[in-house]
């Protein structure tokens, strides 16, 4: 028998079950018109494979090379001083002019020098009188000694008179030489051809002998270029000398090719003349000098370079050689070491149908590998790719790249080792064959 209380619980329960059946009938429904075939469609569909552009390496005639920067001098500087003291009474030349070899540039007050030149003539022209006049003492004495009419003693004064007057004759000689000297000096001349500076003593002011720098002459028909080489750049040259690759000064003519701070290309040629015997022990560097040639580019002698300018300096190291080059887009970094995508086509199975998008000619399938960098030298280094320099846009590949490998060049965000992308190959022009790098360092 059911109290009051009891049929209370029996009709709460069957008014909860009744709901939870309402509602379970509700979303029953609700999922019929595609909600659960909707999710399961989310779960089965698949990601579409990103679309990358991919470049095969190209075949081109590079060079390594070092590229150091350097400085320019004069081939020849030289700092004009006149040889005698006197007030400046003439200046022969304009500032800035260049100028030949034995150029009359200044001129001293030559009245002095004159003055002092007229009277060493004169004493010369007393000693010379007194010469011949002690010669035919001497010759006269001489005869009568041999007749026995003079004696030893006056034949032996009368030759040491004759004696001293030709010693007389030679130092006035002399000293009319060097006041005729002197008064040359006046004229002060050009050692050298080339550019003349600025006049640094005005007319009228005193110079003085050796001491006063009446202006400056270079000498910049050539210039010398020098430049500092790492310890570790010499080492690989003479182990190239060592092996052929490289001619040294002693074999040959070691060239260079220099640029300006603001030029690209390297268009001024050169040649190392000259090297320290040993390095600098604070840098760990030797001191190397080359040569150019500075044209002339007006009929005034306005010369291409000056002395003093930075340039970039670039020695080629070994001879030219064929190798694959990838465009410099495709080259990624990561904590200072390069690496780029390889991608690697997939082959389609029999009676697999790919994706729509994969079957379109420009796309192909595929999966993305990775290749890091590696040091060159060294034993024991690790990975597969190995660096070359920049050319033209184009890095050159050493080592773990083939031919026929294709290099992801666009399309790299998000991409990891081992993803599958679909491959678009776009045209690319090739490189003319015979063309040489002209790169840096990796």
């Amino acid at each position: 028998m059911l109290t009051p209380t009891t049929k209370q619980c029996v009709h709460v329960g069957a008014f909860a079950l009744s709901l939870a059946a309402t509602l379970a009938v509700g979303l029953a429904g609700c999922e019929r018109p595609g909600g659960a075939a909707t999710r399961d469609q989310a779960k089965t569909k698949k990601k579409a494979a990103p679309v990358v552009q991919v470049a095969r390496p190209i075949e081109a005639k590079v060079q390594d090379h070092e590229e150091f920067t350097g400085r320019t001098e004069a081939k020849q500087t030289v700092e004009v001083r006149a040889h005698v003291t006197g007030y400046l009474d003439k200046i022969q030349f304009n500032d800035g002019d260049e100028v030949a070899e034995g150029d009359v540039l200044f001129e001293i007050d030559p009245r002095q020098y004159q003055a002092e030149l007229n009277r060493a003539g004169a004493t010369l022209s007393q000693a010379e009188s007194k010469e011949k006049r002690t010669e035919l003492v001497y010759r006269r004495t001489a005869s009568l000694f041999a007749k026995n009419a003079r004696s030893r003693e006056e034949l032996d004064m009368a030759e040491d008179d004759y004696a001293e007057a030709r010693a007389s004759v030679g130092v006035a000689s002399a000293i009319r030489d060097l006041a005729e000297l002197n008064r040359n000096f006046t004229r002060v001349t050009a050692p050298i051809t080339g550019r003349i500076s600025r006049r640094m003593v005005d007319i009228g002011n005193l110079v003085k002998a050796d001491d006063t720098i009446l202006t400056t002459i270079v000498n910049i028909s050539e210039l010398y270029v020098y430049f500092d080489v790492d310890d570790r750049t010499v080492l690989a040259i003479r182990r190239l000398i060592r092996e052929g690759k490289f001619t040294s000064i002693s074999e040959g003519d070691v060239p260079v090719e220099v640029a300006l701070v603001d030029q690209r290309e390297f268009d001024t040629p050169g040649r190392v003349d000259f090297f320290e015997s040993k390095l600098d022990a604070n840098t760990g560097t030797l001191r190397v000098r080359a040569v150019i040639d500075n044209p002339t580019i007006r009929s005034r002698g306005l010369r291409s370079l000056s002395p003093g300018l930075f340039v970039r300096v670039r020695l080629p190291m070994g001879a030219p050689y064929s190798a694959l080059t990838i465009p410099e887009s495709a080259l990624n970094s990561d904590q200072g070491k390069k690496y780029i995508f390889v991608f690697r086509p997939k082959a389609v199975e029999s009676g697999v149908v790919p994706d729509a998008k994969a079957t379109d000619a420009s796309y192909r399938p595929g999966t993305i590998q990775v290749l890091r960098e590696r040091e060159e030298r060294g034993e024991g280094a690790s990975g597969t790719l190995v660096l070359g320099p920049l050319r033209d846009g184009r890095r050159v590949i050493k080592a773990g790249l083939g031919p026929d490998d294709e290099v992801v060049v666009e399309g790299v965000q998000s991409l990891r080792d081992g993803v599958e992308v679909r491959a678009m190959v776009p045209k690319e022009a090739p490189v003319a064959e015979g063309a040489v790098g002209q790169g840096g360092r990796p």
